[in-house]
């Protein structure tokens, strides 16, 4: 759950970025505990989760809130963190509007994070991350196979434009000849 509600500018939804996130970020690791999901494990947790994440996500947005940490701002971007007093007095029928607004915010970066995962499924497929190694490079004897191809290739191409540059030559050189 740690993962799900881990916020940063701009804001990660994908269950892929996020588990990208736990490989690449020190903040991320330490929220999953040194384990790494797969971006199928996330999603699959928070769908089955669902709605006792948007509860939690809601009661700590209002905790936030309550303690002074933050006010009533911008969730799309996480903007809840803008220190303000803790002696601000709210009027009632404005904190029930909020948490509305809030509990509505919520439910639509749900559904967005659900969205750019069904995209990024028609994209990558179900198993995949996006982000993966060709086939080419699946092991480290396909890797050095990959690697010498390539360095073949590099040098024949190499070879060929000198090849190419010395006939330039040689009909340079044989055309001044002809007009001497």
């Amino acid at each position: 759950a740690d993962l799900c509600l881990c916020h940063r500018d701009p804001l990660i939804l994908s269950s892929r970025k996020i588990a990208r996130s736990v490989e690449d970020s020190i903040t991320f690791r330490v929220l999953a505990a040194g384990n790494y999901p797969s971006h199928r494990t996330i999603c699959a947790f928070r769908k089955r989760h669902l709605n006792d994440f948007r509860a939690l996500f809601v009661r700590v947005v209002r905790m936030a809130y309550e303690v002074g940490m933050a006010k009533f701002g911008t969730l799309s971007r996480m903007k809840v963190c803008a220190g303000t007093s803790k002696h601000k007095v709210v009027q009632y029928g404005r904190t029930i509007t909020e948490k509305k607004r809030i509990r509505q915010e919520i439910s639509s970066l749900i559904l967005q994070a659900d969205l750019q995962d069904a995209e990024e499924d028609a994209r990558y497929g179900v198993d995949l991350r996006g982000d993966e190694l060709p086939e080419a490079f699946s092991s480290p004897e396909k890797l050095s196979r990959a690697i010498q191809a390539a360095l073949d290739a590099m040098a024949a191409e190499d070879l060929a434009e000198e090849r190419a540059r010395r006939q330039e030559r040689v009909e340079a050189d044989g055309d001044r000849e002809g007009h001497t």
